[in-house]
């Protein structure tokens, strides 16, 4: 943290630690996942959604350690987890079909 002095007011600039520090779940996590980032990356990538899924309905939360912790936290549990990752695979799914069929469509073949 920076503290500078001004015309008699003292002005603090937060550095990244001080950031991360506002972060609670993370901060208080013993391996400190970063929940959202991870959820992000399952809904940006189908093949690790369906991995995600098929990990976790298969050995629960003891599938990822922290990890699936912080994924059923994030997403207010089990159901949430299982409606993101169905969801990510049905993006992944509809909308790759939906531009084909758009192009072809405009196509003249």
């Amino acid at each position: 943290m920076l503290w500078l002095e001004l015309m008699g007011i003292t002005v603090r600039f937060p550095d990244f630690s001080h950031w991360k520090s506002q972060v609670k779940c993370q901060m208080g996590c013993p391996v400190a996942t970063d929940a959202g980032r991870y959820v992000q990356l399952i809904a940006e990538n189908p093949v690790d959604a369906v991995r995600t899924g098929t990990l976790l309905a298969i050995e629960g939360t003891a599938a990822f350690g922290a990890a699936s912790l912080a994924l059923l936290r994030a997403t207010r549990g089990p159901a949430g987890a299982g409606g993101l990752v169905a969801l990510s695979v049905l993006f992944w799914i509809v909308v790759p079909a939906a531009i084909a069929s758009r192009r072809l469509g405009n196509a003249d073949l």
